[in-house]
């Protein structure tokens, strides 16, 4: 089946697979199952989320995390707040993190561990604005910044569920998905922009 956008298929794969497990993630040396609905469920409340944190349509949204499952929550949610998603290893420095914020004009930031909180932290306090989300519970963020699920509950704004679907209807092929950068090796990296119809088609 051919999908005008991933959003589509998204939500058409969780409703097919509901109750079948669709992935499995490591809590307290356990690997514990997330169903379809389950892995839905977290997705829809992470756009909900970043629309009440004024994500605005086409807006880049940073990932700076190693492989998780929050990971993929918010690649998928910034498909249907309408957002680009905008990944960064797991293993760049401060410098290049900050390279790619700044280029990108990202203003939310969804980082994994301690080493990126760190390198985020410093940026900030060089005076760029942004917004840090932590995967890692164990970590405490400071004024204006929220861990994962603190951040899952803020107020949704009213009328949230025609929001989202007004940005989701409004997805094309052609609009971009998301921005991966190079490595960088030879010059500061250059952003990659993957469309709809790269992934979807």
């Amino acid at each position: 089946m051919n999908y005008e956008h991933l959003g589509e298929m998204i939500t058409d794969k969780i409703a097919t697979y509901s109750d079948r497990t669709a992935l499995r993630y490591r809590d307290n040396n356990h690997w514990e199952p997330l169903t379809y609905s389950e892995f839905g469920e977290k997705i829809k409340e992470l756009a909900t989320a970043m629309l009440a944190a004024g994500v605005a349509q086409g807006e880049n949204v940073g990932i700076y995390s190693a492989n998780r499952y929050e990971w993929a929550v918010a690649d998928f949610a910034c498909i249907l707040a309408g957002a680009v998603s905008v990944p960064i290893y797991a293993t760049n420095t401060r410098e290049q993190a900050e390279f790619i914020i700044k280029d990108a004009g990202i203003k939310l930031m969804f980082i994994g561990d301690r080493f990126q909180y760190d390198n985020i932290s410093a940026i900030c306090s060089d005076g760029l604005p942004l917004t840090i989300v932590s995967f890692d519970p164990s970590i405490e963020p400071g004024s204006g910044h929220y861990l994962f699920q603190d951040f899952l509950n803020l107020p949704a704004l009213p009328e949230t569920a025609r929001i989202l679907e007004e940005r989701s209807s409004a997805i094309k092929k052609d609009n971009t998905t998301t921005i991966i950068y190079t490595s960088g090796t030879t010059g500061n990296p250059k952003g990659v922009m993957v469309d709809q119809g790269n992934l979807a088609g």
